[in-house]
């Protein structure tokens, strides 16, 4: 458990290294944020609902998906970075399972990027925006409960796209194909 934390803290505090990462971080997203919702409320044509699904419900569908994928966005090149500098032999032979230090790694990322990133994002377009909240205590549990199952779902699919690089060395195009698919699925492109 030890070491764990260790492999924990080494994430988090890898990300906060660089503040202007940070800054630009929060920048692009309000900028991802406020151009869909901009093509959004063109296609609205000033409407407040259409089929039956409000504009501030698309809204709030496109910032938590826009600032929940920030959060989680792993790093899929961290296996292909050692293996090519030939520290990955190092870390085998650790006395510690190699998936639980890329488990933590991933860990302490995601919670400095969920404090950091997407807190600010969030109030950000509660103010600039204005987007609907939970309706209830039970709604917002099962939102939670869903963001944590799509959390695992995502870490598998980041763990098998790193484990890839042991076979084809550049796993760029599977990295950017694992990207294109969740941007698809997830309802970041469409709702």
């Amino acid at each position: 458990m030890k070491v764990f934390f260790a492999f924990f803290k080494q994430g988090f505090k890898s990300n906060s290294i660089y503040k202007a990462d940070y800054f630009l971080g929060i920048l692009s997203a309000c900028i991802q944020i406020f151009i869909t919702v901009a093509i959004w409320r063109a296609l609205y044509a000033g409407a407040d609902s259409m089929d039956g699904i409000s504009f501030r419900m698309l809204t709030t569908n496109f910032v938590l998906s826009i600032g929940l994928s920030y959060v989680f966005s792993f790093n899929d090149y961290a296996v292909q970075g050692k293996l090519y500098d030939g520290t990955i032999a190092m870390e085998l032979l650790r006395p510690m399972d190699y998936r639980v230090g890329l488990l933590a790694n991933d860990i302490g990322t995601i919670c400095f990027k969920l404090i950091t990133n997407f807190v600010p994002i969030f109030l950000i377009a509660i103010v600039g925006i204005g987007i609907n909240g939970p309706v209830d205590l039970s709604s917002f549990l099962l939102f939670l409960f869903s963001v944590l199952l799509g959390f695992f779902i995502l870490l598998g699919l980041s763990y098998i796209v790193k484990m890839t690089t042991f076979w084809i060395m550049n796993v760029w195009s599977v990295s950017v194909l694992k990207g294109v698919l969740i941007s698809v699925f997830s309802g970041i492109t469409l709702p």
